[in-house]
């Protein structure tokens, strides 16, 4: 279990103090003391990680709508108005496809609208001595909100394949196949897969992204290029492998490998004869 908040959450920014959160089933519910009365104590606080959460902030007339993961946390998001709610779902129970890795913000239209209303109404229902079945049919509720708000936000980024994995495979069979190509960068694999740079960044929530993985291509041929033949160029080795030219190979070296690419040439080098 993870904390999300308490009664004065510690983990969110100071506007944050203002706030209350209410379990119901495996959902907890995020809103103003004001308006969500009801706390169960420390477990109220508390969701099975990972998590989802969908987060409705307002500052004056401005309203904004994220979904969060819990990898980046709340407390960033929590601090974005003053006037907070939000509903934050174990992962489990929503559709594997549709989770997201990082923050989301989501465009104003008549769903996040409508979920964001549909959410402070949710604050308002969540009362003392409920019964078990108000909280499964609170719990279902808040699920089904969260559901539609990531299909409608995955169908409208969706322009390319339907899958996030389908994205990932076709990326890296890509740069295996473009990589030596010193005109091949990320702008021409987003084009090359019908999606922008941004969705392509969202498909690659791992550290390594897809310029990461290019270099990292790189690096593997031009290390190959010099073990197979260590009398051939570094410059040769750098245009064949895709680098733009030595001192960009040589940067990548060091930073992956700690070596300079002669180093790297004279070690095996000494292998191969010892």
């Amino acid at each position: 279990m993870t904390e999300i908040v308490t009664g004065t959450p510690a983990s969110a920014p100071d506007r944050g103090a203002g706030l209350a959160c209410a379990r119901f089933g495996r959902v907890v519910l995020i809103g103003p003391r004001t308006v969500l009365r009801v706390t169960q104590g420390a477990s109220a606080g508390q969701v099975a990680s990972p998590f989802t959460a969908l987060v409705h902030t307002r500052e004056g007339a401005t309203s904004r709508s994220h979904v969060v993961s819990s990898r980046t946390g709340l407390a960033p998001v929590l601090g974005l108005g003053e006037d907070v709610c939000a509903i934050v779902v174990p992962d489990v129970l929503l559709p594997p496809r549709d989770v997201v890795e990082a923050v989301v913000p989501l465009e104003d239209g008549s769903l996040a609208r409508v979920s964001r209303e549909m959410t402070r109404a949710l604050c308002t229902a969540v009362q003392p001595g409920r019964s078990p079945a108000s909280d499964t049919a609170l719990e279902d509720l808040a699920v089904a909100i969260v559901r539609d708000v990531l299909r409608e936000h995955h169908a409208a980024t969706r322009t390319g394949p339907e899958d996030s994995d389908d994205i990932r495979r076709l990326a890296w069979s890509t740069i295996a196949e473009r990589h030596c190509d010193p005109e091949f960068a990320v702008a021409a694999l987003a084009r090359e897969l019908h999606v922008s740079r941004r969705q392509l960044y969202r498909r690659f929530p791992d550290p390594v992204g897809p310029a990461d993985l290019i270099t990292r291509y790189r690096l593997s041929t031009a290390a190959r290029l010099i073990r197979e033949d260590p009398a051939l160029a570094l410059s040769d080795v750098a245009v064949r492998s895709g680098f733009s030219g030595v001192a960009t190979m040589r940067a990548a070296f060091v930073a992956r490998l700690g070596v300079t690419p002669a180093e790297y040439r004279e070690h095996h080098d000494v292998e191969r004869t010892a």
